[in-house]
This record gives structure tokens, C-alpha cells and sequence, in this order.
């Protein structure tokens, strides 16, 4: 299957498709960052000069190889999915099929697959056309799952307001999933899980029956990443605004500039690489993204505090978010400070559920707040290839609506 638009396109077969693979194998086991032209080339058996006659240069390859992966995920989703529609005829089917394809879609198997199209997402600001290219593809399975609840839906399965809202709500609850898995540096939560489903199934079919409560501990690890020299500071703060302004891969340590050092030396004296450097600015950015957070926990009750995180002047902050997420593909260090820094910043999350009297276990109201704002971030990023008015519809009221059962 080809997807393509004006700019960008998947080759079907020959010697551009087994470049594309081979770039896409890359990126997926170790990142964009690691992805280099020699490697590509010596994987798909083609010299540097077919690649960029037929993929022109790094940046389109990579692009390429991005929408390579996405598709392909999408497509084997849709494929895994189709049999266990067929099955649901009664309102217990339904729900079963409902359980089975969330079930599908958290597989620890397919968190790679998560992972990556996670990636894409947070990549795509600076990256228009991929940006159209997977609206395209979600835009098809937003319409296939809410075809599906449409159906049951009219068959008086279950109530549902907006079935497409739903179920953009549920495709990007799911990918949030993912954003608090990491990187693979935490293990596969199981009790998460069924919070997960009781979550979707609550909003659509209504009667979801208990919380899956269950004891847990809530352990906050600090990172050492402030115990740096003052110049390293400055030099990760000057590369998280840098990224901000042109994206990763456009950065280009060397253009540090003359206020901070009057040669690239420091980079190397304080990072090593520029790959360590990016990492740290990730790192920043993520904590500068997690901070607005913070600022309203004083002010609000638990369902305004996420209400107040979902407000226009953070669009930035949550984009930010994703993107430093989307950037721990492969670099298990920078996943590892990420979560940290998510588990600290969002203790205060947990602390303003749990002084409203709520039924939902501290530990789980940390995690609820972190993939609530994660998926919005997703939606923010995107606009999940919807209309305006949906987009709207799906940014605030669904996840308050969902918070607000969750909280009941």
C-alpha cells in the first residue's frame, strides 16, 4: 500500500522501498539521532549515491522512513482488529471486543510499534509533511473505530454522543499509555492496563463497574541532571531554545552561539558528543514543559487542575512535552531523567487528587494526569487529521468528561 502526497511518498517496491526499510529498521531499534547514510547504504546493498538520487537527503529519508513505520503499524492494526469487530453482536460482545482490542493495542509486544508512531507524532512540527501524511493514516483508523461504535451504537449496544471524538479519544489515550511506559526503562504495568480499559469502557458503555483500585507505593527518584557546571547550563538552555525554534534535527551544535563560547570546545569539553548534548536540551525541555503544570495545584481542585493544564497558553508547553517524549526513542538515558522528572513534577498532580476526597489511588492519579496531558499534547500536536470543531470537541470536554467518572 502506497501513501502519498504532494511532497512525500512510501515507495511500493525496488531499490527506494529496501532503503526505506533499511533507514526505518534504524530509527526503530536506536532512534533518528543514530541513523547514519553509510549504515543505511550498507544495509539495503546501495551506494550513496543511489540513496540520495532516489530519497534526496537525510532529512527526506528519515521523513520517509518515519511515514514507512507508521503505515506499516497502522495497517497491521487495522488488519489484527477487523476479526474481533465481526464478533460483537450483543451488548457483552461488544464490551469483550472493546476489551480485546485495547488488550491488542497495549500488548507488551507491540510497544515498539507504540513507540514509534509515538515518535513520528513528536516529530512532526517542524516536519509538515509528514504531519499531513499521518493525519491521513489516523484519520483512517479514527473512522474505522468509530465506525465500529457507531454500529453498536445504532444497534442499541451501547450510548454514545460523538463515536469519532470517541474514538480519536481512545487512539491517542493509547499512545499516552505509551509516553509513561518510556522507553522500555520501566516494566509493562498490568494494573495500569485495567485502569486503561475500565477508562474507555466507562465513557462508552457507561457501566463499567469498580475502579480497579489497588495499594501502590509512590517512589520519586530525583535525576543529577542540575548538578552541571554553569557553562554546561547555559549551553543546554541555549540548545533547548535552538530545538524550540528549528527542531532536532535541523540543530546544529556548532552554531553555539558567541556569547556562550567562542568555539565548540565546551560542547565537547562538557557533553562529549552533540548526540549527549540533544539529550540534555530534551531533558530541559521536558521540564520546562512539565512546570506549568505545577503552577496550578495551589489554585485549583483536581478537576480543575487538568482543566487549567488544557488552556491555550500551554499549547506550547504541551508540544514541547511530546516532542522531548518523542525524542527518548532510543536513548534509554534520556527516557530514564525523563521519567523522573515526570514521576517528581507529577507527586504534585497526586497530591491534589488525593486532598479531594477522590476513589482513585494516588499512584493512578499521577499516571491518569500524566496520559490525560499527554494525549492532549498528541491531539495538540496533530489535530488527529480532524476538523476544527472536533478537535475542539475532543481537547477539553471528552477528557473532562472522562476525569470527571474517573474522580467520581
Amino acid at each position: 500500500m502506497t501513501v502519498s502526497l504532494e511532497s512525500i511518498s512510501v515507495p511500493e517496491s525496488g531499490t527506494a522501498k529496501r532503503i526505506v526499510e533499511a533507514a526505518a529498521a534504524i530509527i526503530a531499534e536506536h532512534g533518528e539521532g543514530h541513523l547514519r547514510i553509510n549504515d543505511v547504504c550498507r544495509a539495503a546493498g546501495v551506494t550513496s549515491t543511489t540513496l540520495y538520487s532516489l530519497l534526496g537527503d537525510r532529512e527526506r529519508l528519515i521523513t520517509t522512513a518515519l511515514l514507512h513505520l507508521v503505515s506499516t503499524t497502522s495497517y497491521d492494526a487495522i488488519r489484527q482488529f477487523q476479526s474481533l469487530v465481526m464478533e460483537s453482536t450483543t451488548r457483552s460482545g461488544f464490551t469483550r471486543m472493546l476489551t480485546g482490542v485495547t488488550t491488542s493495542l497495549l500488548e507488551p509486544d507491540r510497544r515498539r510499534a507504540r513507540r514509534v508512531r509515538l515518535h513520528a507524532l513528536g516529530t512532526i512540527r517542524h516536519r509538515p509533511a509528514l504531519g499531513q501524511a499521518v493525519s491521513s493514516l489516523l484519520r483512517q483508523e479514527i473512522n474505522l473505530f468509530a465506525s465500529w461504535i457507531e454500529r453498536a451504537d445504532d444497534d442499541g449496544l451501547i450510548s454514545v454522543d460523538d463515536p469519532r471524538t470517541i474514538a480519536a479519544w481512545a487512539l491517542t489515550y493509547t499512545m499516552a499509555h505509551t509516553a509513561l511506559d518510556g522507553d522500555g526503562v520501566t516494566t509493562h504495568d498490568a494494573h495500569w492496563d485495567e485502569v486503561w480499559r475500565w477508562g474507555l469502557r466507562s465513557v462508552i458503555v457507561g457501566d463499567a463497574g469498580s475502579f480497579p483500585s489497588q495499594p501502590r507505593h509512590l517512589r520519586i527518584e530525583e535525576s543529577d541532571h542540575l548538578d552541571r557546571h554553569p557553562t554546561a547550563l547555559r549551553i543546554i538552555d541555549w540548545a533547548a531554545d535552538r530545538i524550540d525554534m528549528v527542531g532536532e534535527s535541523a540543530f546544529r551544535a556548532e552554531h553555539l552561539p558567541p556569547e556562550i563560547a567562542k568555539s565548540t570546545t565546551p560542547i565537547y569539553r562538557y557533553f562529549g558528543t552533540r548526540e549527549n548534548l540533544v539529550g540534555a536540551a530534551q531533558e530541559e525541555r521536558f521540564s520546562r514543559s512539565v512546570m506549568s503544570i505545577i503552577d496550578a495545584d495551589d489554585r485549583t481542585d483536581a478537576r480543575g487542575l487538568i482543566a487549567a493544564s488544557f488552556s491555550p497558553d500551554r499549547a506550547d508547553a504541551r508540544v514541547r512535552r511530546l516532542e522531548a517524549i518523542a525524542a527518548t526513542l532510543g536513548r534509554a538515558e534520556v527516557a530514564q531523567a525523563i521519567a523522573e522528572r515526570r514521576d517528581a513534577k507529577l507527586a504534585s498532580i497526586a497530591d491534589a487528587l488525593g486532598n479531594n476526597s477522590t476513589s482513585v489511588d494516588l499512584v493512578d492519579g499521577v499516571r491518569l494526569g500524566a496520559a490525560l496531558l499527554t494525549a492532549l499534547a498528541i491531539v495538540e500536536v496533530l489535530n488527529l487529521g480532524i476538523d476544527a470543531d472536533a478537535h475542539r470537541s475532543i481537547s477539553l470536554p471528552l477528557l473532562e468528561r472522562a476525569l470527571t467518572e474517573m474522580l467520581a
